[in-house]
């Protein structure tokens, strides 16, 4: 790269992600290069093609902040989904809510914490989402919503969950 090879650059890190495709650096180094080189389609198609490895959040977060800097909020919105579709846990759902509260859309901020109630039922229920959607509210200064989410939590919660929300 250098002494300006960079078309053996491209296939040293194509053939070293085709063969080592669980070595994340290959992968962000890869991307790097070619976004310094001004080349957004390759960065995307790299990053396309490393989502289908499911690899790390760490990856995803890459992913998503290429394409912030981008400006491209749609295709950050389709990440998201994906990532939540890969990884349905109520962590993704509320990485995804603070996306969209920080862009000031919270009406679809509130859509996937209702929507991680809905798709992950019992499996949401623990004590970090619901201190994530309670203070949620309080910043909406929905007052009435964080109080029913909190008795909730308190009375649906297991008690060994709930010392957070006790203090």
């Amino acid at each position: 790269m250098r002494n300006k090879f960079v078309q053996s650059a491209r296939n040293v890190w194509e053939r070293a992600c085709k063969h080592m495709p669980r070595v994340e650096q290959f992968w962000y180094k890869y991307a790097l290069m070619e976004e310094m080189l001004g080349e957004m389609e390759a960065v995307r198609r790299i990053f396309d093609d490393w989502m289908t490895w499911q690899p790390s959040e760490f990856a995803w977060n890459a992913y998503l902040k290429f394409e912030q800097r981008q400006g491209d909020l749609d295709k950050c919105r389709i990440i998201l989904e994906k990532f939540i579709d890969v990884n349905p846990i109520p962590s993704s759902f509320v990485k995804a809510a603070n996306f969209e509260e920080h862009q000031r859309n919270h009406a679809r901020a509130r859509a996937y914490y209702e929507r991680a109630l809905v798709e992950l039922g019992k499996r949401a229920f623990n004590e970090s989402f619901f201190i994530s959607f309670t203070k949620f509210e309080i910043r909406m200064h929905e007052l009435e919503r964080a109080k029913i989410l909190y008795e909730y939590a308190l009375a649906n919660l297991p008690k060994e969950f709930t010392k957070g929300l006790n203090e």
